[in-house]
């Protein structure tokens, strides 16, 4: 059973900056389902806050810096017993998690995944040695045997993408009672109140530039679509926006060829609310894409590939808002910027298709600690069972190699 007040110790790999990339408005908005828990809420990394860090502080959470390979640790873990220990991706679980097991071995363990990290860079690494992509290329990647460990030897792993749990549950059923679907929570306005296609203009893509599929996404609008599309839908602009996108990428600016490279902006709300639309070429990817769910939320449509809508839409994309990267993406980005009834008929199949999913008000507090006071009654199941072996230190080799780096940093 849950205590009433749990104290409850989130490890993250970096700060969170939920103004700068999807997966930190997404961390604070896991970190807002905790502090309703009625506990402590603590979060936890190895490195320094960045460019664009979220005040945790002024939300009530205590913030700790915390070292790798290094006894501290265990000390900072006896010191405040927690009662729940969340990691931010599953590295963190691999860095951190035989720790806990070891000193707080009633603790309860969430894994949020984020995306399944071993599914997108198996889709980079077809795509970069131009091959179609198969389930094999998945399952025998390198990560994923580490990712699929992380998985089962926490309690609940939340999953962002409805479309990964399938996955993941049509190669491992057993997997299922480990699995918990928290998606992200959006506010969806009165699509009365914005602006109309008319009231709109130019063409946008918003993407962080340390995620490399929106690095590979930018190339492939700057070197392959906008010579042609800017010829197709004359007047019209590309401005690319994102936090640390590359210095080298300050070269393709243009404003002769409509071409700007804006980077950072602190408020998409106007951006979105006035661009008529979003291109998102991702040739590779996993999770939900926030930049497409957001944009809806603001009555903003957006044209991407099957990879980039993955996830979000109850039956499918609009067809009109899916291409692949070839000239129908050009064909169906100038027929949706040029043509009204097209546009407001794919926004709002768009809009009526992702809201179910993504709407808030449903109350994930209560379903989070439903999920882990059900946890003690799983003893028998196929996962349970695989969750001990896993976490039995036979098998626990990321134990071993951080004793060992701890011990060599002692020794020098």
């Amino acid at each position: 059973v849950m205590p009433a007040h749990p104290r409850i110790l989130i490890i993250g790999p970096r700060w969170p900056e939920p103004e700068a990339t999807a997966a930190g408005k997404r961390l604070l908005q896991l970190i807002g389902f905790y502090l309703q828990m009625d506990g402590e809420v603590h979060f936890a990394t190895t490195s320094r806050p960045g460019t664009y860090p979220a005040d945790l502080a002024a939300m009530g959470v205590e913030t700790h810096s915390i070292s790798l390979n290094d006894k501290s640790f265990d000390a900072f873990l006896t010191k405040f017993e927690f009662d729940v220990v969340v990691f931010d991706r599953f590295q963190t679980e691999e860095q951190f998690g035989w720790r806990v097991r070891e000193h707080l071995p009633a603790c309860r363990l969430i894994m949020d995944t984020e995306d399944l990290h071993s599914l997108r860079e198996s889709r980079e690494k077809a795509i970069s040695e131009d091959k179609k992509w198969t389930l094999k290329d998945w399952t025998s990647s390198p990560r994923f045997s580490r990712e699929l460990a992380s998985i089962l030897r926490c309690d609940r792993s939340l999953m962002i993408s409805r479309a990964e749990i399938a996955l993941l549950r049509d190669v491992f059923p057993w997997i299922t009672p480990s699995l918990l679907y928290v998606p992200f929570q959006m506010e969806w306005p009165e699509t009365k109140g914005q602006k109309s296609h008319g009231d709109r203009q130019n063409f946008i893509f918003i993407g962080n530039g340390k995620h490399a599929p929106n690095r590979d996404a930018i190339f492939v609008l700057i070197k392959e679509i906008w010579p042609v599309l800017k010829e197709e839908c004359p007047g019209a602009a590309l401005h690319i926006y994102g936090a640390y996108l590359p210095d080298s990428m300050a070269r393709f600016d243009d404003p002769d060829q409509g071409l700007r490279m804006m980077g950072y902006a602190p408020d998409l709300v106007e951006i979105m609310g006035s661009a008529r639309l979003q291109l998102v070429p991702l040739r590779f990817g996993a999770g939900i894409k926030g930049k497409i769910v957001e944009g809806l939320t603001h009555g903003l449509p957006s044209l991407s590939t099957s990879i980039g809508s993955e996830g979000i839409y109850s039956s499918g994309a609009p067809s009109a808002l899916e291409a692949g990267i070839d000239e129908d993406f050009i064909t169906k980005a100038k027929a949706l910027y040029t043509r009204e009834d097209l546009w407001e008929e794919s926004r709002t199949q768009a809009i009526h298709r992702a809201k179910e999913h993504f709407r808030g008000g449903v109350d994930y507090t209560e379903i989070l600690k439903e999920s882990l006071g059900e946890i003690n009654d799983e003893q028998g199941s196929e996962a349970a069972v695989l969750r001990r072996i896993l976490r039995d230190r036979a098998f626990d080799s990321a134990r071993y190699m951080s004793k060992w780096i701890e011990e060599k940093a002692r020794q020098a």
